[in-house]
């Protein structure tokens, strides 16, 4: 039962309900089976609040924060949740038809038997959630966020914009999805998800999907992510489809949350430029994320005695640098040039002796 003292606090206002929740971290606010229901709750504070049987349809939960939230089999039916904050909330059972989840985000959050259906889910962020018996029938997923993201036991024959997701890294389907619905999952989705192309025919064959593929590949390196700064994002755009095309499964990363495990499980493309190692990056308060990575890599690749950056550069940046990381990039990578990639035929050159590297493995 709701905690009647937090629901007349509440009742006069978000203001004055944040204000008392900000004071009182602590406490664990509690509106299980509280109606709620078309009620203005645009930005409350409801991070790790017991919501489980609470009637908020139609309400209004624009920038909410639900982090941690407890929202089992809760009515969000019609409910606007545009950019709230639901990382780690438990949403299983909850229902959500009809309702605003554009941008949300959806970070680690149970949605195990949730009912999605007609849901707005473009731009939400759904990095390890779980989607294991959702229903998704007509819920829009276009620019959505995946990765390390569950389908399991899901119908995903009439999720809209499905192929335009957006992929972060690799995500997870069970053998029954992709049999039930291997005519109806679009190719872009399959490799964004991460299989192979050979399996991917496979899938789209109806054939028996063969556990691994890698006697089949001509890669050693089968996968990649692609770190770049944002001003370099025309190109990086362009050399992630082209590998795709080419078999290679590849991830943009632009400094999001990927955890250094993940990150570097797998080769990394570095895109090196004036934008992402500034000359004077000593003199700037928060060098660019790309520099860092860089360092990171080298360092990991030592600790663990393996590859795993892959340089390639945009302008002349690297070599006029004077740093120890540089000038061992220089001594001991190719650093593939791609400084004239508008020009297509010197692209065509340059991407070619990157998939050399890949099929070589160094």
């Amino acid at each position: 039962m709701a905690n009647p003292e937090h629901v007349k606090l509440l009742k006069q206002g978000v203001e004055i309900w944040n204000q008392w929740r900000t004071e009182h971290r602590d406490a664990r606010p509690d509106f299980s089976g509280a109606d709620l229901h078309d009620s203005d709750l645009q930005g409350v504070y409801f991070n790790g609040a017991v919501l489980s049987h609470t009637n908020m349809s139609g309400a209004n939960l624009h920038k909410a924060v639900l982090v941690s939230a407890h929202l089992t089999q809760a009515n969000l039916n019609q409910a606007q949740l545009c950019k709230a904050s639901l990382s780690g909330a438990n949403l299983s059972g909850a229902r959500l038809c009809e309702a605003d989840l554009s941008e949300a985000d959806l970070f680690q959050v149970n949605l195990h038997r949730a009912d999605l259906s007609g849901t707005r889910l473009d731009g939400a962020y759904f990095y390890q959630a779980n989607l294991s018996k959702v229903n998704l029938t007509n819920a829009d997923m276009k620019g959505a966020q995946l990765g390390l993201t569950v389908f399991a036991d899901v119908n995903l024959c009439h999720v809209q914009g499905l192929e335009f997701a957006v992929h972060r890294c690799k995500s997870y389907l069970n053998l029954d999805v992709i049999m039930r619905f291997h005519n109806n999952l679009p190719i872009q989705f399959l490799q964004g998800v991460g299989f192979s192309n050979s399996i991917i025919n496979g899938i789209r064959s109806g054939n028996i999907i063969p556990i691994d593929d890698s006697a089949q590949s001509h890669h050693k390196w089968e996968a990649c992510f692609i770190s770049y700064t944002q001003q370099d994002q025309a190109f990086a755009k362009k050399l992630h489809q082209d590998l795709q095309r080419q078999g290679i499964r590849c991830w943009l990363d632009d400094e999001d949350r990927l955890d250094d495990e993940l990150r570097f499980s797998i080769p990394h493309i570095i895109i090196l430029s004036q934008h992402s190692v500034q000359l004077d990056w000593r003199n700037s308060q928060k060098p660019d994320w790309v520099f860092q990575e860089v360092i990171d890599a080298l360092a990991t690749e030592k600790e663990q005695e393996r590859h795993i950056l892959i340089p390639i550069r945009l302008d002349e940046t690297i070599w006029q640098l004077n740093e120890d990381w540089a000038e061992e990039l220089r001594q001991t990578r190719e650093i593939d040039d791609f400084t004239h990639w508008s020009n297509e035929e010197i692209y065509q050159q340059a991407l070619n002796r990157l998939l050399c590297r890949f099929k070589t493995g160094r």
